[in-house]
């Protein structure tokens, strides 16, 4: 992800996905709305910012994907990425019945994966383009959940976890 401001403000973006992370592992879920609703209001653009949270959650689970592919935890860019989404029976689920951010979430870490962040950039742009109050919520909420299971995966298997997701696994 591409920040286009200073370094304080990559830090912040980065502290805000970590809080967040941890609260969503703690079922912090009233301290994550307050923290969201905080982070918003000293934001100059706050949709821009949450645009910028998204993308970095989804551009390091599209990472921690690519971890598992290879041995070692080496990734093998030219394997496919396969991603699966399971109802409640973990009955395999088509893309096309899936919610829009679900789906949307899955087109933006599947770009990420195969390494073409300018797919991601406009998947993200497209739905945040036609997203309301409550689309982007899902979609942050999507992308901090996968995050936080993927950092726990790649801890289980033994494999590095960036910095700023560690509140994921405390």
């Amino acid at each position: 992800m591409e920040f286009d401001r200073d370094l304080d403000h990559h830090r912040r973006i980065l502290r805000m996905a970590g809080d967040a992370l941890g609260m969503v592992r703690r079922q912090d879920h009233d301290g994550l709305l307050a923290e969201l609703a905080d982070f918003l209001e000293h934001s100059s653009d706050g949709q821009a910012d949450l645009r910028t949270l998204i993308g970095v959650l989804v551009q390091e689970c599209a990472a921690m994907v690519g971890t598992f592919t290879g041995p070692s935890g080496v990734p093998r860019p030219a394997e496919p990425v396969r991603v699966e989404v399971l109802d409640r029976q973990s009955r395999p689920v088509p893309i096309d019945t899936l919610e829009p951010p679900v789906r949307t979430m899955i087109r933006i870490m599947l770009a990420a994966g195969y390494g073409d962040p300018m797919a991601a950039e406009e998947q993200l742009d497209l739905a945040l383009r036609e997203a309301g109050a409550r689309e982007l919520i899902h979609l942050f909420s999507l992308g901090l959940t996968w995050t936080v299971h993927l950092a726990q995966e790649c801890a289980r298997r033994g494999l590095a976890v960036v910095e700023w997701a560690r509140p994921a696994l405390d």
